[in-house]
């Protein structure tokens, strides 16, 4: 079931946009704090800037301390 899945990636051309398009849950590592690209409105995706955030944002699904 990929809607189960999530992707974590740092190029959002190749890890968002390929995560979306295989129906997967999304998450855009991106430390550079880059705009997403023109059209990207339309995916549905997280952005983390930090291994921090990242942590942060999976804790309570994966119920890590």
């Amino acid at each position: 079931h990929p809607q189960e899945v999530c992707f974590v990636g740092d190029s959002f051309e190749k890890d968002v946009m390929g995560a979306a398009a295989a129906g997967m849950q999304a998450i855009w590592f991106n430390p550079q704090k880059e705009a997403p690209p023109a059209g990207s409105g339309e995916i549905a995706f997280e952005t983390v800037t930090s291994h921090e955030e990242l942590y942060d944002l999976l804790a309570p699904v994966l119920s890590l301390p």
